[in-house]
């Protein structure tokens, strides 16, 4: 199932990213990349790296704001 087909099903809001960089047989940033090139509209992808997971480790503010 591709990525879109699965934000259809279940919404976009419910996906956040990992990786398991430095693995050693990891694909980064190979991953990275591939969810970069998917055929979705740039909100889905921002919840997707940043605005689905934020809350989980209590972070409230922007992408590359925080230090």
């Amino acid at each position: 199932m591709t990525l879109p087909a699965v934000c259809e099903l279940v919404g976009d809001d419910y996906l956040a990213f990992n990786t398991d960089y430095p693995h050693p047989d990891g694909t980064w940033p190979a991953g990275l990349a591939d969810l970069e090139s998917q055929p979705l509209p740039a909100e889905s992808i921002k919840k997707i790296f940043w605005d689905n997971a934020a809350p989980l480790f209590g972070v409230d503010s922007e992408p590359g704001s925080v230090q």
